[in-house]
């Protein structure tokens, strides 16, 4: 009975160690690395593969050696990643430039409240215009606010645009 007992404890003990033997991809045997610890071989080239990878090292520099497939697929992955990072950057650059605000000039209405508001007379001589002109008090064309309205003759308008 004694005996039977160390039959399945020692059993027991081999069994995991059979289970976490190496498995080595197809095309591959379990040799010996550098330093003499199991390792996959190539069967081909005699470099070891990484079971879990499957890259192949060269076994004396331990670099990495591509097959044309990892290469293929690696260059591809670089295209994708090149796309994206520009594709990105068009976006960010979209929001980067300035919005275009349409310009719109004062209405008939409001021209009329600035003409009453200056008794009919250009804000600048103080004589009655031949004709109107409406100016940008703050020089603002964007600031088409009511207060930012003033009423000139068309040659007290040339002197204010040329200055």
């Amino acid at each position: 009975m004694k005996t039977l007992g160390i039959l399945l404890a020692l059993a027991l003990l081999i069994i995991p160690l059979t289970v976490d033997a190496l498995k080595c991809p197809e095309g591959a045997y379990i040799g010996r690395d550098n330093q003499g610890n199991e390792a996959c071989r190539d069967i081909d080239t005699n470099q070891i593969i990484n079971p879990a990878t499957r890259l192949m090292f060269d076994s004396q520099t331990g670099e990495v050696i591509l097959s044309d497939e990892q290469l293929l697929y690696i260059a591809i992955g670089v295209i994708v990643i090149i796309i994206i990072l520009a594709g990105i950057a068009k976006v960010s650059q979209k929001k980067s430039e300035p919005q275009v605000i349409p310009r719109h000039g004062w209405s008939e209405n409001e021209k009329e409240q600035v003409r009453i508001r200056q008794d009919g007379k250009c804000k600048m001589c103080h004589k009655p215009p031949p004709r109107w002109e409406y100016d940008h008090i703050d020089g603002n064309r964007e600031n088409n606010d009511l207060s930012n309205c003033q009423g000139l003759c068309p040659n007290c308008h040339s002197v204010k645009t040329n200055e």
